[in-house]
């Protein structure tokens, strides 16, 4: 190794890095989305069966297990529709992003997000879509605008 490339390296080591630079890289973290979610609605539907085991208490043997699994039935069908809103609530944005990406990689620029709105984890990914498409856009306008004008001088 040359005295020129260490000199090189440590003024590469210098330079602040992406992280250093990118005001998003210390951007404040959101509350996973499934939790705030199933979160709320597990903690009902516990709550809610063992209220049923407590009245169930009281009553013939017979009768509470009947309680309990009509209980336990109902807690099990309710998760399972909060599962289901979930996935479409993350699954468009995502069908919505892969068509955005495919758009771009053909050429389009004037593209983006509808979900760039929200305020969790998705939101950001849509913004940070966004940005990168406005960034690239505009990228592509200088390097047309510098063969334009290298052109005109040969």
């Amino acid at each position: 190794m040359t005295a020129a490339s260490i000199v090189e390296l440590r003024q590469a080591d210098a330079l602040p890095s992406a992280a250093d630079t990118n005001p998003r890289a210390s951007r404040k973290r959101h509350i996973n989305w499934a939790i705030k979610a199933v979160l709320p609605v597990a903690a009902v539907l516990l709550n809610g069966l063992l209220l049923f085991i407590l009245v169930s208490l009281s009553l013939a043997e017979g009768e509470r297990h009947v309680i309990i699994t009509v209980a336990t039935g109902g807690a099990f069908l309710i998760c399972a529709a909060v599962i289901m809103v979930l996935a479409v609530w993350v699954r468009r944005p995502m069908l919505e992003l892969q068509d955005k990406i495919a758009r771009v990689s053909l050429g389009d620029m004037d593209v983006g997000v509808s979900f760039a709105n929200r305020n969790d984890e998705i939101g950001d990914l849509g913004r940070d879509f966004n940005e990168m498409v406005a960034q690239l856009k505009a990228s592509r306008e200088e390097i047309q605008r510098l063969h334009q004008t290298q052109m005109s001088r040969a």
